[in-house]
């Protein structure tokens, strides 16, 4: 699904040589290129070593986990923001035919995970069946749920652009997503990994786990968080409490070759967000112009009288990114000082700035336009102070402004202040709220508006849960023009059998045309 562009650094086998790179001190050996575990352990949920063979690679990595900066998420209270944060995160066990390998996977959508492309077998190994454990905080956990995953990925990328979407037999709904985000963090900034290191209970990495500097190397991004070989596939997070977002992907230590060699080479690796949303149509869809997870639409700057144009690279519930190009709806009188030929001018004149960079003439004329009474200058204002465009990011005052335009008749403004609520960001969370909104931006022709109440209903989020309503909505929102939303949805519930009879040739078909 679309062209891969490639890294120059290669991935060697499985676990890529990771290598646990202690913060402050000189990298510890190399762990050696693959661990597999018993094919007689694969459906048990913690791997008890062999005492009679003496699993010393085993041990090994079990004594680097006790010396590494690794955080058992198991001492936190299921409420913690931390926590919650790596709610989606979980162990991928891939079996090989002599064993098992264990990667980590992120849930990206509700029957979608997000992982290395490496964690697939290859070098003549053929793969017989994957599953999914979320929920692993513990080797006694009762909670942990496992999944069946299809081993055919819905995307791929290759050794170089090291990343893999698969579908995972089920609903995920219940454990939430990960939210992505398209733009690389600058040098020397705090990050965070949720990882199964050895395959082991779920633990996060933060403390002296950095950027490095500079950051990106060779289209990589270098990191300094300890991680080990069952921590490829591991989302690195960048933010604060449940407000952060992944960034990148997490998929190799230092080579012990490298060592020594070249500074700029020793730190992991991990492939940033923003090369794979170039290839990847799905991360995308899903990270949208400004980024979303339960987000604000991709807008474009709002236009005039004829309601809000459909941009549909946003997450769901994610503020829109494009403007509206052209005044909408109609100034109030009591508040209009403008004729409605400024306001035409200011509206497109702030478009051209906004789509050329000029964010302090975008802001002036989108500005104007606001104070004059048009709905589209207020979206548009919206957006740049929702995405901190020339204007501090302030997500209480771009939710003020999405609803002034959602009030005076754009439809993108209602799809962006539902994606607020949805994502509880300038406003107190309400799936229930934003289910009305995303109903009347779906009724005011926006189809993404669709697209993501359809995902209301699928999840039962603010409403009972419906794959059938689902099902309808997304099929509304593909007819509309949304493809690579609703389409795509409507293909995984073809695929799924969810609201509608199982049919894998025209899950096909929707996934083509997505």
């Amino acid at each position: 699904m679309g062209g891969v562009r490639r890294l120059t650094a290669a991935v060697g086998a499985v676990f890529a040589g990771l290598v646990l790179t202690m913060a402050g001190a000189a990298p510890a050996a190399a762990q050696g290129a693959d661990l597999i575990f018993p094919a007689d352990q694969f459906d048990k949920l913690s791997y008890q070593p062999r005492q009679s063979t003496g699993d010393t690679r085993y041990e090994s990595i079990l004594m680097d986990m006790r010396q590494a900066n690794f955080e058992p998420l198991a001492l936190l209270a299921p409420e913690d923001p931390v926590r919650r944060l790596a709610e989606p995160v979980g162990l991928l066990k891939v079996m090989i035919g002599e064993g098992y390998i264990t990667c980590t996977a992120s849930i990206i959508d509700a029957s979608l995970i997000l992982t290395n492309w490496h964690c697939l077998p290859k070098y003549g190994r053929q793969a017989t069946k994957a599953a999914l454990w979320m929920g692993y905080y513990r080797d006694d956990e009762r909670s942990v749920q496992r999944y069946e995953v299809d081993l055919t990925p819905v995307e791929t990328g290759n050794a170089d652009l090291d990343y893999a979407i698969l579908s995972v037999k089920g609903d995920l709904s219940a454990w939430g997503r990960v939210v992505l985000a398209g733009e690389d963090p600058p040098a020397n900034r705090s990050l965070a990994i949720a990882h199964h290191p050895a395959g082991q209970p779920k633990q996060m990495t933060q403390r002296s786990c950095r950027t490095a500097d500079p950051p990106i190397v060779q289209g990589g991004l270098r990191h300094k968080c300890d991680t080990l070989p069952g921590s490829s596939g591991a989302p690195v997070f960048y933010g604060y409490g449940e407000a952060a977002k992944v960034v990148a992907l997490h998929f190799s230590g230092v080579p012990q070759s490298l060592l020594g060699i070249d500074p700029t080479l020793e730190a992991n690796r991990a492939v940033p967000m923003s090369r794979i949303a170039a290839a990847s149509p799905v991360v995308k869809r899903l990270i949208g112009a400004l980024g979303r997870a339960a987000s604000v639409a991709a807008s474009a700057p709002a236009s005039a009288n004829t309601g809000a144009r459909t941009g549909s690279n946003s997450q769901a519930g994610q503020p829109g990114s494009t403007a509206v190009s052209e005044a909408g709806g109609a100034p109030s009188p009591s508040s209009s000082r403008l004729s409605a030929a400024e306001l035409s001018r200011l509206i497109s004149s702030g478009a051209a700035a906004h789509g050329r960079g000029d964010y302090a003439a975008a802001l002036k004329d989108y500005t104007a336009a606001c104070e004059g009474g048009d709905a589209a200058g207020c979206h548009n204002l919206g957006l740049m102070t929702y995405a901190g465009q020339g204007v501090a990011r302030n997500y209480g005052r771009a939710w003020e402004l999405f609803q002034k335009g959602c009030d005076g008749g754009v439809a993108k403004g209602c799809f962006n202040v539902a994606a607020l609520y949805e994502r509880g960001e300038g406003v107190a969370q309400d799936f229930g709220r934003a289910r009305e909104l995303y109903r009347q931006a779906c009724d005011g022709g926006e189809a993404q508006g669709c697209t993501e109440l359809g995902a209301l209903y699928a999840r039962g989020l603010g409403v009972a849960q419906d794959y059938g309503r689902a099902r309808e909505l997304y099929q509304r929102a593909c007819d509309g023009g949304e493809v690579a939303g609703g389409c795509f949805n409507l293909g995984l519930m073809y695929a799924n059998g969810q609201g509608v009879a199982q049919d894998f040739s025209r899950a096909r078909a929707l996934y083509q045309k997505a």
